[in-house]
């Protein structure tokens, strides 16, 4: 699991377990626990993945208004800036070395097909690691 291996071993009687927790490499018990029950490393988060989160929130809203005041262009169709077609999701999941997931989306179209769809733009880094993109057609129905 994120590159720990894990070993449970349960002793005792069946109303008594008594349950050591092992992993290679090592971390403590109530960590293996915690990495376990959540699917995140506890010592990341202690050790500035926390503020690395907190960083990337305030970069992302001084970006969006550095960016803002340099794009300030308006879409013909929509009445709406570039930075109101774009959205960027962060840690959604976790990847394979620990590392929070990304996808950046960018509307490029509306009812491109039908009265009901849109056209995106796309870029990824998914839960393996792996980077993509591509473009993305969706239709709503009612």
């Amino acid at each position: 699991m994120l590159g720990y291996d894990i070993t449970i071993e349960v002793e005792g009687s069946y109303d008594q377990p008594e349950i050591t927790l092992a992993s290679v490499p090592a971390l403590e018990q109530t960590d293996l626990l915690t990495l376990l029950l959540t699917g995140r490393p506890p010592r990341e988060d202690q050790l500035g993945r926390t503020g690395l989160r907190a960083g990337r929130a305030i970069a992302l809203y001084v970006a969006k208004d550095v960016l803002a005041a340099l794009l300030d262009s308006e879409s013909a169709e929509a009445g709406e800036s570039l930075l109101d077609r774009l959205t960027l999701e962060f840690g959604r999941d976790v990847t394979r070395s620990g590392g929070e997931t990304i996808e950046a989306r960018f509307r490029i179209a509306d009812h491109w097909l039908t009265s009901r769809d849109t056209v995106y733009l796309t870029a990824e880094q998914d839960a393996y690691d792996h980077f993509g993109g591509g473009l993305r057609l969706v239709f709503r129905f009612r």
